[in-house]
């Protein structure tokens, strides 16, 4: 039996962004992020540390996402949540059955 996610946990609405280049006025390529999906997920925060980065401390958070299947999700995406994005880092089809991805992302701090 698959792994399916009560919608009682999708208690959150993210946005699936994809990048797309555009070009600004002068004719210069300007890189732009669009919403391909607009989803409900389960966001958990699994992990927070601070690392360096360029001589500079900056803290890493780490967060699992639940959410449906999604065929045309991949790991060119990223994940916005309000005014957060976070970085995919892996991608998980539950038992393998189109039903249910884990999504492992790294909240880009800016």
């Amino acid at each position: 039996m698959g792994c399916t996610i009560k919608a009682g946990k999708l208690n959150t609405r993210i946005e699936l962004q994809s990048k797309s280049t555009t070009y600004d006025a002068m004719g210069q390529p300007v890189l732009a992020w669009a919403t391909d999906y607009t989803v409900s997920a389960s966001v958990k925060p699994l992990s927070s540390r601070e690392a360096y980065f360029a001589k500079a401390v900056r803290p890493e958070t780490t967060h699992r996402v639940l959410i449906r299947f999604l065929s045309g999700f991949s790991h060119h995406h990223r994940i916005k949540i309000g005014a957060r994005i976070l970085n995919i880092l892996a991608i998980l089809n539950i038992d393998d059955d189109n039903r249910t991805m884990q999504v492992d992302c790294l909240e880009v701090v800016t």
